[in-house]
């Protein structure tokens, strides 16, 4: 893995907001972000960037400037998983906040 130097990198002039959200309601941008960074990015076959926990797990958006940008998961049984950040906005604790 490559460091990218996080000093080089504009900063967020507008805050970024982590709300659990109703996963039917959000449906949408949960799973544009999914698809784009598992599927696009990291070549995760579609199948499997979505499971029957997903109605069943809390979800969480990150918005930024009005605009959903990463999005995590909190299983049933306590795991946290599918946390994703779209690349603009990556090395800027966005990961982190969603967490």
């Amino acid at each position: 893995m490559t460091r990218v130097d996080t000093t080089a990198l504009p900063k967020l002039e507008s805050p970024i907001r982590v709300n659990a959200v109703d996963y039917s309601r959000h449906f949408s941008d949960i799973h544009r972000i999914r698809q784009s960074v598992f599927v696009c990015e990291q070549h995760v076959p579609p199948a499997f960037e979505t499971d029957s926990l997903d109605p069943h797990c809390q979800h969480v958006l990150a918005h930024w400037n009005g605009w959903a940008v990463a999005t995590g998961r909190l299983t049933p049984e306590g795991r946290i998983g599918r946390v994703a950040v779209t690349k603009p906005l990556r090395r800027r604790g966005v990961g982190r906040q969603v967490m």
